[in-house]
């Protein structure tokens, strides 16, 4: 009895990651933790391509390269199980010789749980939680990225900006659970008015945001227009009738981020001066 040989085998097989041997795509031994990982039995007739993602086939491509010039590899990507459930997992993957041919050994760690918890993490440093769109910080990297391909490629775009009128009554009469709920539905309205490739964002309290790709502030205008109505006409818990007013501007030739939020900040201004529940474009 070769008790070494036995001893490997079982630690192979007890291993607490998941061990996958495979020669030219095919998969020639997969432990026991990789089968309950991918929810298989026996690997007759599996092959890489049917475990790993096509969007993951290019990592695929990348780890053949490296573990042909250092012999190892380290990196992330998704499989699928049989049931069709996607994992993310770590790989690492040597290279290693069998009866003369060039194949390879990996271990697969899930980290499925850790990659979740970074995705929630990132949307909660993105999110305003409260109404669930993008918060000051998100939106003003958005807005700086659309100024730079704006420079680049000389692309136009608008910038609305506008807030509820009268806000800190309402939260002074009704309370601050009323004015959530406002904010709350304004934003769903908003959503609801604006195309997927424009950019809608809490600027902070009562004021919010909206990067809108157009070519003209004719068009922005209208759009701006077409939010206060929406707003004006919706009857709202308690306070009934709620309104806002809205700046507009358009990207000029070398606006830097505060020189086109300090336009459109100075057009709510005249708004919000001139009798509120407007939209002022300048």
């Amino acid at each position: 009895m070769n008790i070494e040989k036995d001893l490997f085998q079982q630690l192979i097989e007890k291993a607490p990651i998941g061990i996958l041997v495979q020669c030219d795509g095919r998969i020639i031994f997969v432990n026991k933790t990789l089968k309950k990982m991918l929810g298989i039995t026996d690997i007759q007739d599996l092959w890489l391509k049917d475990i790993i993602l096509p969007e993951s086939r290019r990592a695929l491509l990348q780890i053949y390269r490296a573990i042909s010039k250092s012999h190892k590899d380290k990196r992330e990507l998704k499989i699928k199980t049989v049931s069709g459930k996607i994992l993310w997992v770590e790989v690492i993957t040597e290279e290693i010789k069998l009866d003369g041919k060039r194949c390879s050994i990996s271990g697969l760690i899930d980290i499925t749980d850790k990659k979740n918890l970074e995705r929630q993490l990132r949307k909660l440093a993105t999110i305003d939680r409260l109404t669930g769109i993008y918060n000051r910080y998100a939106f003003e990297k958005f807005l700086e990225e659309e100024i730079s391909r704006a420079e680049r490629y000389g692309t136009n775009f608008a910038l609305i900006m506008f807030d509820i009128d009268n806000f800190k009554k309402i939260n002074d009469t009704y309370g601050h659970q009323t004015g959530d709920i406002i904010l709350k539905k304004i934003s769903q309205i908003v959503k609801e008015n604006i195309r997927k490739s424009d950019i809608f964002g809490r600027w902070g309290g009562e004021e919010f945001m909206i990067i809108l790709p157009v070519k003209n502030i004719n068009e922005a205008s209208k759009v701006a227009e077409k939010i206060r109505k929406k707003i004006e006409e919706y009857k709202f818990p308690k306070v009934n009738r709620v309104t806002i007013s809205a700046g507009v501007t358009m990207y000029k030739n070398g606006d830097i981020l505060k020189s086109i939020i300090r336009r459109v900040d100075t057009a709510l201004y005249m708004a919000k001066k001139s009798g509120k529940n407007k939209v002022v474009a300048v």
